[in-house]
């Protein structure tokens, strides 16, 4: 019985010791060409600013080139398929708001690419969206704080969503 759970801890302490061994040797050599983070929108765009933002932390940390390439049209479809058709080494990265991963393949009908299949690296940002009221009596029924978590003074409705 002695060997047989001594056989087993040896077994579990290999299988615990190669995986994080070979990860190791992997994230050593990271990046070892150009990374690229694809933005699906034209330059300019808020998404496009915040990459380049990342890109150059990346940059300074990794002290490789990391660049920022926008690839615009079809609401993102180009960029994110451009994204799909690469190699899945790590060196290529999407950097996008939700729809190109999750609402355009309800709007879509055939696309080039299953973003079932990426893996979500980090949540960046969020954005809120708040409606601009023309009638001051409208927006006198408002709280108009959505940062300090203040709602509409109503329970119908919202004024403000975070994406």
């Amino acid at each position: 019985m002695r060997w047989i759970t001594l056989g087993v801890i040896g077994v579990l302490a290999t299988l615990a010791v190669t995986p994080a061994s070979a990860q190791e040797n992997y994230q050593a050599n990271y990046p070892s060409r150009v990374v690229r983070i694809v933005v699906p929108f034209p330059p300019g765009s808020g998404t496009d600013l915040l990459s380049r933002l990342v890109s150059d932390q990346l940059a300074r940390k990794w002290n490789a080139s990391v660049i920022t390439e926008n690839v615009p049209g079809a609401s993102g479809n180009l960029g994110a398929a451009d994204v799909f058709r690469s190699a899945p080494d790590g060196h290529t990265l999407l950097l996008c708001p939700p729809g190109p991963i999750a609402t355009n393949k309800f709007l879509f009908k055939d696309l080039a690419y299953d973003s079932t299949r990426w893996v979500p690296i980090s949540w960046l940002t969020t954005v809120p969206y708040v409606p601009p009221l023309s009638t001051p009596s409208l927006a006198s029924s408002w709280c108009m704080c959505p940062i300090a978590g203040w709602g509409p003074r109503s329970t119908t409705s919202s004024l403000a969503m975070s994406t």
